[in-house]
């Protein structure tokens, strides 16, 4: 992947670099617009249903991560079978955020495990663990096809744990790179905050020459960044 910075002489060459991957990368790299996640609404904490929680489960190929998040859904803003029906106007609440790099193993009935941890125990952070399998192309009859299953396991500094277990046959949600993403990241200079302190929103841009990238972070689900390169 290019990279391209401003120094002096080279800022030309870094500007004509910097359209040349705008127009390559956009058209190489640009995927159809992803539809809104949609989470996974059978939730145990300990082995114990949490009857208003949801689990949003992602696998984000660009990062060669998987995340789980776990809201405390107190309003029923994910409940379909309420649909159009306003309980509260409260936002649920995030309960649980895990992230950690990942492995996929496929076994011989087409379902897909990605599975992997990470352990910050040795500098006072938390064991965490996570393991997806994806049955959506699965052919076997023993399992549900299209079921999607969650395993989770956090194990804290000093003593004590929490598993989570949560499925649903919601299809689990996959990141890849857009154009502009791929652009934004293969920039070599220092990314701005655009609004530093301001709560529920992040806005950071990257500029060479001409050429301006956005990247956009709302605190709200999808939790996605969203990307956006121009030149001026």
């Amino acid at each position: 992947t290019p990279t391209f910075s401003l120094n002096g002489k080279n800022t030309m060459k870094a500007l004509a670099l910097s359209i040349l991957t705008l127009v390559s990368a956009s058209a190489a790299l640009a995927t159809t617009p992803m539809a809104p996640a949609k989470p996974l609404t059978h939730v145990e904490i300990d082995g114990k249903l949490e009857a208003r929680y949801v689990a949003f489960a992602t696998i984000d190929e660009t990062t060669q991560t998987i995340s789980l998040r776990v809201i405390n859904d107190m309003c029923g803003q994910y409940d379909t079978t309420t649909a159009g029906q306003v309980k509260c106007m409260a936002m649920g609440s995030t309960e649980i955020e895990m992230k950690v790099p990942y492995t996929v193993q496929e076994d011989g009935c087409g379902s897909k495990v990605y599975s992997g941890y990470d352990d910050k125990r040795p500098v006072d952070g938390i064991s965490e663990e996570i393991e997806i399998t994806d049955n959506s192309k699965r052919v076997c009859e023993n399992v549900i096809a299209g079921l999607q299953v969650v395993k989770a396991t956090r194990l804290f500094p000093r003593g004590g744990s929490q598993k989570i277990y949560a499925f649903g046959n919601e299809p689990v949600r996959i990141l890849v790179a857009s154009g502009d993403e791929a652009i934004y990241n293969s920039l070599n200079v220092q990314e701005v905050a655009l609004n530093p302190g301001i709560a529920g929103v992040g806005r950071f841009s990257k500029t060479v020459g001409r050429l301006t990238c956005l990247k956009e972070i709302l605190i709200v689900p999808p939790f996605s960044p969203k990307y956006r390169c121009s030149l001026k």
